[in-house]
C-alpha cells in the first residue's frame, strides 16, 4: 500500500472538516485525524474505549492493545489538536462519557442500535475518504494512513529508532521499508537518465 503525500493528507482532513457537522462527520474526522497522526492500525482503533484516554505528563494519550497483544500494555501520545477532534465527537454522543469499556469510536445498525465500529467499516469510511479526493486506487487503503504516518514522520526529521518504537515494530528492519522509501523518493536518478537521454544538449545534431 502506498502512503499518501502530505498535500494529499491535507485534501482528505479538509474534506472531513467540511462534513463535520453531524455525529457521524465529527467522528470520521476524529478517526482519520487519529490515523494519520498516531499510525495506528485499524484493528486498534476499534479496540480503543473511551478509557483508555488518560494524561501523562503534561499531554494526552491512547492506551492500545496492539497486534498479538492480550492487553493494552502500550500507548500513543495524543496532541492537543487531536484530542480536541476527538473530544468534540465524543460531545456530541448522548453515552455516557464516563462508562467503562465504551467504545470510542460507534456506528449505528438499521435497528437504530449502537454498536462498537468495526476494523471493516473503519477501513471502507477511509478508503471512501481517499476517493472523495480522487485517490481512487488500490494503491491506497486504509493501512496507506500507517504508512503516510511512517514516511512523513522521516521526512519532517524524525530518526529511524523514533518511528520504530511509534509503529512499535519488533524489528527495525520492518522499519526501514520506510526509510528505503523515502531515500527513493527524494532520489533524483530517474530524472538525470531521462535529461540524459531526451533532452537535446547543445549542439546537438538529430538526422531526421
Amino acid at each position: 500500500r502506498q502512503p499518501l503525500t502530505e498535500e494529499d493528507i491535507r485534501k482528505v482532513i479538509h474534506n472531513a472538516r467540511k462534513k463535520s457537522n453531524t455525529i457521524k462527520g465529527k467522528r470520521n474526522l476524529a478517526i482519520l485525524v487519529l490515523l494519520f497522526t498516531t499510525g495506528l492500525r485499524g484493528i486498534e482503533v476499534e479496540r480503543a474505549n473511551i478509557e483508555d484516554i488518560d494524561v501523562v505528563g503534561d499531554g494526552y494519550v491512547l492506551y492500545i492493545q496492539g497486534k498479538g497483544r492480550d492487553d493494552k500494555d502500550n500507548f500513543v501520545k495524543l496532541t492537543a489538536d487531536v484530542y480536541q477532534i476527538i473530544f468534540s465527537y465524543l460531545e456530541t454522543r448522548e453515552t455516557n462519557l464516563d462508562d467503562k469499556y465504551n467504545p470510542l469510536f460507534t456506528t449505528f445498525l438499521r435497528s437504530g442500535k449502537e454498536i462498537r465500529m468495526k476494523t471493516a467499516v473503519i477501513r471502507r469510511m477511509v478508503k471512501d475518504s481517499f476517493r472523495a479526493i480522487g485517490l481512487d486506487s488500490r494503491a491506497f487503503s486504509a493501512h496507506s494512513t500507517r504508512h503516510s504516518f511512517a514516511t512523513l514522520s522521516l521526512i519532517q526529521g524524525a530518526s529511524i529508532l523514533e518511528v520504530k518504537e511509534s509503529l512499535r515494530h519488533s524489528s527495525i528492519t520492518s522499519t526501514q521499508i520506510y526509510s528505503h522509501l523515502v531515500e527513493q523518493m527524494k532520489s533524483d536518478t530517474n530524472e538525470l537518465v531521462s535529461n540524459a537521454i531526451l533532452k537535446n544538449k547543445k549542439g546537438d545534431k538529430h538526422e531526421k
